[in-house]
């Protein structure tokens, strides 16, 4: 099964009831308590959930979109309402009168009736049906309602001697669990009396606990909306001698630490009787009223960051990246710059995505430069620069939730022209004049990704990309290249993660990879390793460094959630025509052209973004090469 919810004992305690999700269906299935004997006996086509075995075992209540408002051809289908299933024979009953959305049944005193929750008058509050009858009493009207942290949570419980019911509902900002101390007293209906409007007003007369009017569903002409009541936690008791039915809040705030048993006991008899109503002759708003305007998408921010720095010879330089979407996910606009000094020699990508049908469109446009160094001396450095200008656009059609295929286009201009940097004067001087080069290139890719996310990154499932693309005009090559990443949780928090990248680049123009830094080879700066051609491999273990730190001066400050990691990384980078010599065994094994560096990380995770350590240091299994590299950056890990 994909996933279980709301196991349940059955009287006798040799079997369990549970909820079933397989295909994307939840059925309810029966098994020993040893898991022994699995079988499904209802659901597929039907929504279940909430399952509870009566007092004598024979019979299930449950909620389920079955009824006659449902037309499975039509894809039509009703709210859920509450059913019984009986285990000898298969049968299911829907109950009478199941307006609104009705969920968590429980079976009242002597199996003689059903409590559930509904909203059939707008808030969801706890109702009660004979089974013999058909009436339906509403016993709550809270404001707030009676429901669980998430919708599929269930909210009521009924104790097993039929005694004691308790329920979660919201109040002042949290979730406070309530008890109903004497149930078969709260069940029985109170005296109907009459309720006398105030002269010269139109509300209605708020009655006293215990003397409020029992309303059956029968007896409404018209819906009532809930009443306005006092806060469960902090109104006084309205009662009227021994028929006033006190509802305990059982909160934090009611079992303070060190209190006093005598303090408890006073907090938690503020309470609130549950049998005061108010009710409204008015009838519902009539919904073809109603005014229907077309849905037009309002964008707010999802996701920021950035950082930046100073370099003498640049200036100011940065990184940030942005995204927004609308309240429904179907539309995304995502930014990302990277600054070098000025706008004509920064990263810029700008890309609006259109997700609301199956096959999803992307359209973007970007500027990129790269630079390959031509010729160094100790004062000067001669460059070919690279500045790539065009738009792109993107198909995408999954196969399955986490396999899709993209197919795209990229158009665009590239600029080339050979700068030399002259150290000594602190210039800069173009040595060839720029020439623009007009290209196309169509690509085609296969992606997959069901990774699962901790604080700081991925910690169970995989990722995968699998890219070709082909340019063809006044640029002409072919690249292919593969990244493949997965996740293995060992236990909560602890993963091991690794990634393999590789990638090639031919033709009469190939393309060069560029890497190194602390998001893809901690052993050397950024843009360290350069070629048509490149491997890369990273192995992680992922583990919470720091649960809680607090310090105390100079003020209470407290920081959790900081993660540590261990790492080992390997790259290689070379260029077309060149057969790279990976390991040698000359003066013992050691590695050559593929580069290795271990060290360690730490990560924490600021709401707003990730800020990431990183130490990392050469080495090729003799001996450590180079100097050792030490990273600050904001974002998540691979």
């Amino acid at each position: 099964l994909d996933a279980i919810y709301s196991p349940t004992w059955s009287p006798d305690g040799k079997r369990l009831a549970f909820v079933g999700l397989k295909g994307g269906h939840s059925k309810l299935y029966i098994c020993d308590v040893d898991g022994k004997n699995v079988r499904e006996v209802f659901g597929g086509k039907y929504a279940v959930r909430d399952p509870a075995w009566s007092p004598d075992g024979t019979r299930i209540v449950l909620a389920t979109d079955q009824g006659p408002g449902t037309d499975i051809k039509r894809l039509i289908f009703s709210k859920l309402g509450i059913a019984i299933y009986d285990v000898a024979t298969g049968r299911v009953a829907m109950l009478p009168n199941q307006r609104g959305m009705n969920i968590s049944p429980q079976w009242g005193p002597g199996a003689s009736s059903i409590v559930f929750v509904s909203d059939r008058f707008g808030i969801p509050n706890i109702f009660k049906q004979d089974l013999a009858t058909g009436e339906t009493v509403r016993l709550s009207n809270l404001l707030t309602g009676v429901s669980g942290i998430v919708p599929e949570s269930p909210c009521i419980s009924l104790s097993r001697d039929g005694k004691r019911l308790v329920f979660s509902a919201f109040t002042r900002g949290g979730w406070n669990i309530y008890s109903i101390r004497d149930v078969p007293k709260f069940l029985a209906p109170p005296p109907v009396l009459a309720s006398p409007s105030i002269p010269g007003t139109e509300a209605p007369l708020l009655a006293q606990a215990g003397e409020g009017d029992a309303v059956s569903d029968t007896d409404r002409a018209a819906a009532e909306p809930p009443a306005v009541v006092p806060d469960p936690v902090s109104a006084p008791v309205r009662s009227s001698g021994q028929d006033a039915l006190h509802v305990a809040a059982v909160s934090d705030s009611t079992r303070s630490a060190g209190a006093p048993d005598s303090s408890r006991a006073a907090a938690a008899d503020t309470t609130l009787a549950l049998y005061v109503r108010q009710v409204y002759r008015e009838p519902l708003v009539d919904s073809t009223t109603f005014r229907h305007a077309p849905y037009r998408p309002k964008f707010s921010r999802d996701y920021v960051s950035g950082g930046a720095v100073f370099a003498s010879n640049i200036g100011f330089a940065g990184s940030s990246v942005m995204s927004f979407s609308d309240v429904l996910g179907n539309h995304n606009i995502l930014v990302s710059l990277n600054l070098f000094g000025d706008l004509s020699n920064s990263d810029i990508f700008l890309a609006y995505s259109n997700l609301a049908h199956r096959t999803n469109y992307t359209i973007a446009a970007f500027q990129y430069r790269t630079d390959l160094l031509l010729f160094s001396s100790p004062t000067s450095d001669q460059v070919e620069s690279r500045v790539y200008r065009g738009g792109a656009f993107l198909l995408a059609r999954p196969f399955s939730r986490f396999r899709r295929v993209e197919y795209g286009v990229e158009v665009a201009a590239l600029d080339r022209g050979v700068l030399l940097y002259n150290y000594d004067l602190g210039t800069v001087s173009r040595q060839a004049a720029d020439k623009t080069y007009l290209y196309a290139a169509p690509n085609v890719a296969l992606v997959a990704d069901n990774a699962l996310y901790g604080s700081t990154g991925p910690i169970n499932g995989g990722r995968s990309s699998y890219t070709a693309e082909h340019a063809f005009g006044d640029v002409s090559y072919t690249s292919l290249m593969m990244d493949w990443r997965r996740y293995t949780n060992i236990h909560h928090n602890y993963a091991f993660a690794q990634r393999a990248i590789a990638g090639t680049s031919f033709g009469r123009d190939p393309r060069l990879f560029r890497f190194g830094g602390a998001f893809t080879f901690r052993g050397v700066d950024y843009g360290g390793l350069k070629g048509s051609s490149a491997l890369l491999g990273n192995l992680e273990f992922r583990f919470p460094l720091i649960e809680q730190l607090r310090f105390g001066w100079p003020g209470r400050i407290t920081l959790g959630g900081i993660n540590g990691v261990l790492f080992l990384d390997g790259a290689s980078a070379w260029q077309e025509g060149r057969r790279p010599r990976f390991f040698s065994t000359v003066g013992g094994f050691h590695s050559n052209d593929f580069l290795f560096a271990y060290g360690a990380g730490a990560r924490v995770n600021l709401g707003y973004f990730i800020v990431r350590y990183d130490y990392g240091r050469g080495t090729d299994f003799q001996h450590p090469t180079g100097s050792s590299h030490h990273f600050v950056t904001l974002g998540a890990d691979f």
